[in-house]
């Protein structure tokens, strides 16, 4: 969203005789207030080479516009030379979060947080976007790293033992899940089936509620050689379906892959 946004696109390939793709986030098919004004994402799909989600929900989404769509899951992460933070806990968590969306139980973190005070947890987003009722609950082992450069947040999900990326929305995929991945680090994630399909390796999934959270962490510390070990099987596998994907979306768009 806004699919607004597509408007020049169009008018301009419209002139020129060119194609283009859309790429359509979770929200601009499930969010209420992006699905009143759908009817513009149906007319632009349509008219576009392909639309790119991340999953079959969706998919099957647009197949029902007689829209051509292409399933793309996650892209290949290029990360900058990390700046890792000076984290002297012996078990860190680095917890995804942007603050701006409200599929993000961060009330349900906190909990679990208190419940492991012996962990530390980072958040990364703007949290001065919280009310100032949640932030009132915040353990003293939750730590706020606000906005950071692509280096600083490569950093904390290095230095981290494991990354948690969690959603109360279905059929939404975390970027944040798959960062982590591509960087070598097992994740936390939603007990979506999304989520399970696209990290069935080097993962734990939990409900995003606090003590099915607990447990996740409990049994990522337990195994994390393990997980760790996952973590690289699945990084390889995505990248094969990456570069699958490339080529059958430069074919769509007539586009040179050298």
């Amino acid at each position: 969203p806004p699919i607004l946004a597509c408007f020049p696109v169009w008018l301009y390939s419209s002139l020129k005789g060119s194609k283009f793709a859309i790429d359509a986030h979770t929200a601009a098919m499930l969010m209420p207030r992006w699905k009143k004004v759908q009817f513009l994402q149906r007319f632009f799909s349509r008219r576009s080479a392909v639309t790119i989600v991340t999953n079959e929900y969706l998919a099957n989404i647009v197949n029902t516009w007689e829209a051509q769509v292409l399933i793309i899951p996650d892209v290949p992460i290029n990360s900058p030379t990390p700046v890792l933070p000076k984290i002297t806990a012996k078990t860190s968590l680095f917890v995804v979060c942007s603050f701006y969306t409200n599929d993000e139980p961060v009330i349900e973190i906190f909990k679990s947080a208190e419940k492991l005070p012996e962990i530390q947890f980072f958040l990364s987003g703007d949290y001065t976007r919280l009310p100032k009722s949640i932030l009132r609950i915040k353990p003293e082992n939750v730590h706020f790293t606000g906005f950071v450069s692509r280096e600083e947040y490569t950093g904390y999900i290095v230095k981290c033992d494991a990354v948690i990326a969690l959603t109360n929305r279905d059929h939404t995929m975390q970027r944040g899940a798959y960062e982590a991945i591509y960087l070598g680090k097992p994740v936390i994630t939603s007990n979506f089936l999304v989520l399970k399909k696209s990290f069935y390796k080097g993962a734990v999934h939990v409900n995003p509620v606090s003590d099915d959270i607990v447990r996740g962490i409990l049994e990522t510390k337990a195994r994390l050689n393990e997980l760790t070990l996952e973590v690289k099987d699945l990084r390889n596998s995505k990248l094969k379906v990456w570069e699958e994907n490339k080529l059958l979306l430069s074919s769509i768009l007539n586009l040179s892959t050298s």
